[in-house]
């Protein structure tokens, strides 16, 4: 159990550094926009037994986004803050599911004026926990899996490259910890706040 934990967290790091590594390999390159954008909104489940216990929740996505080409940008962020409690089993056990994830994602672009609409394609590594507590065992679930995103949204211009960023996003995302596929696919709902600048 420990060699797989330090497994996964040697996989962990080395997706963060590889993610790190390219966007600076790629900023030169691109010489042009850097945008630093925080989200906020609701994240929905599609599972339905999962649905019923936990229910739907929230989550934050910081992101960093390179322009490459004209109307092309590259995004890395990180989605977090889904965290919900519920009970399970027959003896209504005390549980904890966290659902996160690293993703990147190719993002098309066109601007009007103040108002840049985008489409988003890309792809993330998601983490999830499940804790199960009783009076005699704890059991935990600890899984990893990649999952596939579509959105699309607008920025709008505020003041001197602070912009308001709304968005919806859809992740296709099915683990299965057991012999029955669990569906964690689901829609957010995102807005904020975001700066950018030219480097």
């Amino acid at each position: 159990m420990k060699r797989n934990n330090y497994l996964g967290m040697l996989r962990t790091n080395f997706i963060i550094i590889f993610l790190l590594l390219f966007m600076v390999r790629i900023i030169p390159a691109a010489g042009t926009n850097l945008e630093l954008t925080l989200k906020y909104g609701s994240r929905q489940v599609n599972d339905s037994n999962i649905k019923e216990i936990y229910g739907n929740g929230y989550v934050f996505l910081p992101s960093v986004c390179v322009s490459v080409f004209p109307n092309f940008s590259i995004q890395a962020a990180y989605e977090g803050g889904y965290k919900k409690s519920g009970s399970v089993g027959l003896y209504q056990d005390e549980s904890t599911l966290r659902i996160s994830g690293l993703e990147i994602s190719s993002i098309l672009w066109y601007r009007f004026s103040s108002f840049k609409p985008y489409v988003q394609l890309g792809g993330g590594y998601y983490f999830y926990k499940q804790d199960v507590e009783n009076d005699f065992v704890r059991f935990q679930v600890d899984h990893k899996k990649v999952g596939f995103i579509l959105g699309g949204g607008v920025d709008i211009d505020l003041y001197k490259g602070l912009f308001l960023s709304l968005g919806i996003k859809y992740v296709q995302l099915e683990v299965q910890p057991f012999d029955v596929p669990v569906d964690l696919s689901g829609i957010r709902i995102l807005g904020g706040i975001g700066w950018g600048f030219k480097l």
